[in-house]
């Protein structure tokens, strides 16, 4: 099958490994090949370019742009593995290109394998290697983020929408930074709760990538105040919830630093 301009929700209900999909306001185009049995999809292999548009899982969520993105997929029903490649996510808020695999799970958390039917996951577990990531968050860093690899452990639920992160691991240089917690969205809107765990940074990197909008006070002193040194063993805690400010914990050793206390 070739499609052109399908949306994103349309095409996500007609698959039950597509279905992540559904959190999308896009058109996408593509092809897709199936091999059909007296029991269901037997086998799939897809290659789609998702237009300009936005992850929106709740009518409450602000979205999230992007301009496009693009993936290839094929399903093994013996193993249940979707293996995916040529992953390339281009947006104002995020540039990456990776590739990967994910297993259907059913709502009991076992692995879903055997032909396709009507029988939708209630999860999908996702590894994920990254090639090259960069974090770009239009007003939110003074500069962008980047990292030359990675790795992402994730468990992604698609009703309710919920990204349980075992473990998102990015490095540069000497920089490891490795992060977890749980990203979900609801009728009220965006819902995260993230530790961070950064290995080393110069002081003038941390405010560069802290949020210019998170705890603005906090970061405009530490700018003027903060003026050298090395930082390590950064670890960092961020709590959003709907209708409130948002949370963060900082806590750091540092060396050769110079401040001004008063």
């Amino acid at each position: 099958v070739d499609f052109n301009d399908i949306p994103a929700a349309d095409l996500a209900a007609q698959l039950p490994l597509l279905q992540p999909l559904g959190s999308l306001e896009a058109a996408i185009s593509g092809r897709l090949s199936a091999g059909l049995g007296d029991t269901g999809v037997t086998a799939l292999e897809a290659a789609m370019t998702i237009g300009k548009g936005a992850l929106r899982p709740t009518e409450a969520a602000r979205p999230v742009v992007f301009d496009r993105a693009a993936m290839s997929l094929s399903y093994d029903a013996k193993t249940g593995r979707i293996a995916l490649s040529g992953l390339d996510v281009q947006s104002p808020t995020l540039r990456a290109k990776a590739k990967g695999q994910a297993y259907l799970m059913d709502a009991n958390g076992t692995a879903m394998t055997g032909p396709l039917t009507g029988a939708l996951p209630a999860s999908f577990l996702t590894q994920i290697s990254f090639e090259q990531v960069m974090i770009d968050p239009e007003g939110v860093f003074a500069e962008p983020v980047v990292f030359s690899a990675g790795a992402l452990d994730m468990r992604l639920g698609v009703q309710p929408f919920l990204v349980e992160i075992g473990q998102l691991s990015l490095a540069e240089d000497q920089r490891r930074l490795v992060l977890k917690g749980r990203i979900g969205a609801d009728a009220a809107g965006w819902t995260t709760s993230l530790d961070l765990d950064l290995n080393e940074i110069a002081h003038d990197r941390l405010l560069a990538t802290w949020p210019q909008t998170l705890l603005a006070k906090t970061r405009a002193w530490l700018e003027k105040n903060l003026l050298a040194g090395a930082l390590s063993d950064v670890k960092a805690a961020l709590r959003v919830t709907p209708g409130a400010e948002p949370r963060l914990h900082l806590a750091y050793n540092y060396e050769n630093a110079e401040l001004r206390f008063m």
